[in-house]
């Protein structure tokens, strides 16, 4: 499948470079465009003088507000400043989307794992179940076979009471065959007598 939302975000990277030399012309020919473009500028530039005295020259206190910066330097930084704003807030939008994309697919992974656990639960109660017939009929005089603390775990002398009671079992017929087995001798015994 072709990953569509990838390709559109690229398609916006490219698109926006564009647009910021789309909005520096137009900063040119609209007069009030430019004004918009002009005051942005000589804010940048004073903003930018300020912090260049305030780290660069400790000493100085006062920054000249006055210093000159030409109306076409003022519109292209201006320009340049609202058309990385653009970009910026475009990749923001990217970001944010993609994150919502993700976060929905997250979402629902989780919602099909929780329902794929909520059937093996009602699977492992079933079995359960079942498993608590059989045992009363194997074993009917064995009330608890499986810990009350969790339907998870399993009793653990349950394969222990099984061989038991196979083994015991064995003995029995041990036990009466060896019986058996005495009678027949002491029977063949005393009809040979």
């Amino acid at each position: 499948m072709i990953p569509f939302f990838k390709i559109g975000i690229v398609l916006i990277r490219q698109v926006s470079k564009p647009i910021s030399r789309y909005i520096k012309n137009k900063a040119i020919e609209n007069k009030k465009f430019k004004s918009i473009c002009i005051y942005c500028g000589k804010k940048y530039y004073f903003f930018e003088q300020y912090i260049q005295k305030k780290f660069y020259n400790s000493n100085t206190t006062n920054v000249n507000y006055s210093s000159f910066i030409s109306e076409n330097k003022s519109v292209n930084v201006g320009s340049e400043i609202l058309g990385e704003t653009i970009i910026f807030f475009i990749a923001a939008l990217i970001i944010v989307a993609e994150y919502k994309r993700n976060s929905l697919k997250e979402a629902k992974k989780e919602l099909i794992l929780n329902h794929k656990l909520d059937t093996l639960r009602l699977q492992v109660k079933e079995l359960q179940r079942e498993n608590d017939e059989i045992m009363k009929i194997v074993l009917p005089h064995k009330k608890n076979i499986r810990d009350k603390r969790s339907f998870d775990l399993v009793h653990t002398n349950f394969f222990k009471d099984i061989y038991n009671k196979v083994m015991n079992k064995s003995k029995e017929i041990t036990n009466n065959e060896e019986n058996n087995n005495k009678d027949n001798i002491k029977k063949l015994n005393d009809s040979e007598e």
